[in-house]
């Protein structure tokens, strides 16, 4: 009888784009956060001028638990994401940023969520009773609420924080909805809601978003613009798929 290999726990992916000065900071806090359990990190990054990849290698020659996915001539958040979970070793596996604005406190917490409940998808919100987004500027604020309350309207699944960049999933479910992901943009929980059309279960946990350690935010008007045209694509899309055209056929005759 063969012995069969031993899943490890949780696989955690972090997209990156010149988050030099973050790496080390956030690997100390997993490393302190997930005592006991086995667990990976794969970091995905874009090509970053600012040599992220150098500090990530760096991580990787002093633990056997960091891997590095270096991608050459594309970029894009949701896209670096898809092809990290697709690496994951794990049976659940985590998305946040490098940012050190995910608390990685709560990451074994959605872990137990996800394992006792049964659930394909445990989202830490920004937008539930003990939650807080931060010191954002009230412009920034708005935006983001205002493209949440566009995607609730779309999606099938009554979620708080359907934009939240922090979430674990069981990587089965990942795989079941993986064919139907478009990749684009930069929020990529809104894409897989959209593609699991309401078939998952899933539970929200509040959280407090930390402010930027280093580095520039990736936020821009140019990415609001940008989900809002993907999203607008999806209610089009949704509508057309509903769409039955009915051909008459009494009356007709043969040529």
């Amino acid at each position: 009888m063969k012995d069969e290999k031993i899943m490890r726990d949780l696989s955690i992916v972090i997209p990156t784009y010149n988050e030099r000065d973050n790496i080390h900071l956030l690997m100390d806090q997993l490393r302190l956060r997930l005592e006991g359990l086995d667990w990976e990190v794969i970091f995905v990054d874009d090509d970053s001028p600012d040599r992220t990849a150098v500090c990530v290698a760096q991580e990787a020659a002093e633990d056997m638990r960091v891997r590095l996915i270096c991608r050459k001539g594309r970029r894009g958040l949701s896209s670096a994401c898809i092809e990290g979970m697709l690496m994951a070793e794990a049976g659940y596996v985590a998305v946040m940023d490098a940012d050190m604005q995910h608390d990685a406190s709560v990451l074994p917490l959605m872990l137990t969520q996800l394992k006792r409940k049964k659930l394909d998808v445990v989202i830490a919100s920004r937008y539930m009773d003990g939650s807080s987004i931060g010191k954002w500027t009230h412009y920034r604020a708005m935006l983001s609420k205002g493209a949440t309350l566009l995607t609730r309207l779309l999606i099938r699944v009554d979620v708080c924080d359907p934009l939240s960049g922090y979430f674990m999933l069981k990587k089965e479910f990942f795989l079941s909805v993986a064919p139907q992901l478009r990749g684009a943009g930069y929020k990529i929980l809104a894409d897989i809601l959209m593609a699991s059309k309401g078939q998952l279960t899933f539970s929200e946990i509040p959280y407090v978003f930390f402010p930027r350690q280093y580095g520039k935010s990736k936020f821009t008007i140019r990415i609001v613009v940008a989900y809002v045209v993907f999203a607008m694509e999806y209610a089009l899309k949704r509508f057309t798929c509903r769409t039955v055209f009915n051909i008459p056929t009494h009356g007709m005759r043969g040529a």
